[in-house]
C-alpha cells in the first residue's frame, strides 16, 4: 500500500467521523519510530495495539517482532478493520473489530497478558469517562513489567496535564516532524 492511497483512505474516514479518526493523515515515520523505539522486540511475546487505523504501526510491529510474538489489534471502525485484514496476512496478527475496552475480555479468554499496549486512539478528543475506561483496560491487560505507549498532538497540552494525572513516571518525547507535531507518552504505571 503506498502512502498516497493510505492518506486518501485516512482523509476520507476523517471527514466521515473526525472524532473517531483524530487526524487527517497517518502518523509520520518520525512519530512511528519514536513510538516503537519504546518496545524491546527481542523479549516481547504479546503486543496489543488500540486504534491501528490503516496499519502504519502494525506494519512496523510485524516487521520487528519475533516469530512467536502475538500482535492483537483492536479497531472499532469496521472499514479499517476489514482493510487491515486484507492488508496483512501474518499468522501472528489478530485483527479484532471492536473497541479497546473489549481487549481485557479477549486476552483473558486466551489467558495472556500484554507486554506492551500501543495506543493510537485520539484520547484528547474523548470524554473523561471513556478515557479512564481505556486506560484502566490497558492497565489490566499489561503484565507486571508492561509498558503503555501513546501519543498526543502538541495542540492538546491540556491533555498532557491530564495524562500526567493518570500516568506516574511518565516519559514524554516531543516529535516536531509530524503533522501536527506530537508528544509520545510512555509509562509502566498508569492509573
Amino acid at each position: 500500500m503506498n502512502r498516497i492511497n493510505e492518506r486518501l483512505i485516512f482523509l476520507k474516514l476523517f471527514l466521515e467521523n473526525p472524532k473517531e479518526i483524530g487526524s487527517i493523515t497517518p502518523s509520520s515515520r518520525f512519530l512511528l519510530d519514536a513510538m516503537v523505539s519504546k518496545i524491546d522486540f527481542e523479549t516481547a511475546k504479546c503486543i496489543v495495539e488500540y486504534g491501528p487505523g490503516t496499519g502504519s504501526i502494525t506494519r512496523i510491529l510485524l516487521n520487528k517482532s519475533r516469530k512467536d510474538c502475538n500482535i492483537v489489534v483492536f479497531e472499532k471502525n469496521k472499514k479499517l478493520a476489514d482493510y487491515l485484514k486484507k492488508r496483512f496476512s501474518d499468522r501472528r496478527l489478530v485483527v479484532v473489530n471492536s473497541n479497546a475496552e473489549s481487549s481485557q475480555k479477549y486476552l483473558e479468554r486466551f489467558k495472556i497478558k500484554a507486554d506492551y499496549v500501543v495506543c493510537s486512539i485520539p484520547l484528547a478528543l474523548l470524554d473523561k469517562k471513556q478515557k479512564i475506561k481505556i486506560l484502566a483496560t490497558a492497565k489490566n491487560i499489561l503484565n507486571d513489567e508492561g509498558l503503555y505507549v501513546s501519543y498526543l498532538y502538541l495542540f492538546s497540552l491540556n491533555a498532557l496535564k491530564e495524562s500526567k494525572a493518570y500516568m506516574k513516571n511518565l516519559n514524554c518525547d516531543f516529535i516536531f516532524l509530524n503533522l501536527p507535531p506530537a508528544i509520545v507518552l510512555s509509562s509502566k504505571n498508569i492509573l
